[in-house]
Parts: C-alpha cells; structure tokens; sequence
C-alpha cells in the first residue's frame, strides 16, 4: 500500500472545512499551489499560530487569548469599579 502524497494529505485536510467535499478540496488545493504560494504560506502560518494562542474563555466559552474574553474581563473590572465606589460613597 502506498502512502498518500503531500497533495493527497492538503486534500483530505480541507475536507475537514464545513461545505468542502473532495472536488472542491482539490480545487482549493491546486489553486494554492498553483496561483496563491505565498497566500498558502500566510493560511498555514496563521492556522499555526491560532492553535497555539486561541483558547477558549472560562467563563463564556468564546475563544480568547487571554483566559477571560475581552467581554467577561470588562464585566469583571465594571463589578470591581462598581465594588470599590460603593465603598467609598461614590456615586
């Protein structure tokens, strides 16, 4: 049995996009290859660096690079403001 190719294997991991079955996986990946070399290289690289930096929050489960999303961070410092005028009679 012969192993897949490194065209084979870009094919069949663009299957994996919603909407994309073979022929229009292999239409993307020719397309790439052929016409878009440096577009391929920016997808990859972008690809790489979300799935080591994006999460998801712990409290919404949106995805963030910080353990909180930028919303639930800035509900938090609101209560936190809010917390801290009480005390002081603030209004």
């Amino acid at each position: 049995m012969k192993s897949p190719t490194a065209l084979e294997e870009l094919i069949e991991a663009l299957r994996c996009l919603p909407g994309v079955g073979p022929k229009s996986a292999q239409r993307i990946a020719y397309h790439l290859l052929q016409y878009d070399k440096a577009g391929a290289a920016k997808l990859a690289q972008s690809l790489s660096g979300a799935l080591q930096s994006i999460r998801r929050c712990a409290k919404c489960n949106s995805f963030t690079e910080l353990e909180l999303c930028a919303l639930c961070g800035s509900r938090g410092a609101i209560r936190l403001s809010f917390a801290w005028s009480k005390r002081r009679g603030i209004s």
